[in-house]
């Protein structure tokens, strides 16, 4: 849990011991203990979801999610914690909603733009998550998951000499992810590949 800012160095131990037994149950009812003292920390919301998501309860975890971005709306984080919730329950569309309005808190992210190329590219909008995938790359050009994506789209495109400047790329940040994404095969496109 490292998206408790505000919290005390116990509470924070606390909920390291949680985490390490992988005690959900528990974690959940210390937050909800702590939310009943101050329904409206973000923190303890945060935590909420955090212990819901590890338990793939997704739908809560959502819920909880929409509280820290409720009572923190300029926490970017929230935003994508809880467009993953809705990304997880198959809602690709909200999820990219949610992150098109974390946009407005800061649009040099590298992650919300990769989270959104990732939602696009569940929906089957492979051409659209390429765009989100070069946005993340632009503002950092070091995100390994971002351009294993790009590579992923480009091979599902038929994108012949970008996948392959994108297989070279990941050779240099990430060799074993450069080996992963070399088993994709370019798809022909119009009966070749292009």
């Amino acid at each position: 849990m490292n998206n408790v800012r505000g919290m005390s160095r116990t509470n924070q131990d606390k909920l390291a011991e949680f985490e390490a037994k992988r005690d959900w149950d528990g974690m959940i009812a210390f937050a909800q203990q702590n939310l009943q003292a101050d329904s409206s920390n973000p923190d303890w919301w945060m935590v909420l979801g955090y212990a819901y998501s590890q338990k793939a309860e997704y739908e809560k975890a959502a819920d909880a999610f929409a509280q820290v971005v409720r009572y923190s709306p300029d926490q970017i984080e929230g935003y994508s914690l809880l467009a993953e919730a809705y990304r997880m329950m198959g809602q690709h569309e909200r999820a990219i909603r949610t992150l098109d309005r974390s946009l407005l808190i800061d649009r040099e992210s590298p992650v919300i733009y990769f989270l959104i190329a990732e939602n696009f590219k569940a929906l089957g909008r492979t051409e659209r998550a390429v765009e989100y995938y070069e946005q993340s790359l632009r503002r950092d050009g070091r995100l390994v998951p971002a351009w294993y994506g790009l590579g992923v789209a480009y091979a599902q495109l038929g994108r012949t000499a970008e996948y392959e400047q994108v297989v070279r790329r990941l050779r240099e940040l990430s060799p074993p992810d450069a080996e992963r994404l070399a088993q994709f095969q370019p798809r022909a496109v119009g009966g070749r590949a292009r």
